[in-house]
């Protein structure tokens, strides 16, 4: 896949109510390290209407390189992190 490719993928998150309507706050795993980024309603698919106690759900992110990891783009505001991370082929869900 060559870089910069727009295709959208998924990640498995914790989603939870933002400040501002329209916004989320989302958590993901990331090899043992827990990052926290807001984001608007457009990049989080829920089943259900996220509470305070969160609710499970994916995060669409953007990959950008493929390699033994995946290199994606996390969207929305990332919180004391890089918005660039490498993900394993399990964690996208890719075989």
């Amino acid at each position: 896949m060559p870089n910069g490719t727009s295709e959208a993928h998924r990640l498995p998150a914790e989603i939870y109510p933002g400040v501002f309507p329209g916004e989320y706050q989302v958590t993901v795993n990331i090899g043992g390290k827990e990052i926290h980024l807001n984001v608007g309603e457009g990049f989080v698919e829920v089943d259900k209407e996220p509470t305070e106690a969160g609710v499970d759900g994916f995060l669409r992110v953007q990959l950008l390189e493929e390699g033994g990891n995946f290199l994606v783009a996390l969207p929305g505001e990332v919180q004391g992190e890089s918005s660039r991370v490498q993900v394993t082929r399990e964690a996208l869900g890719v075989t």
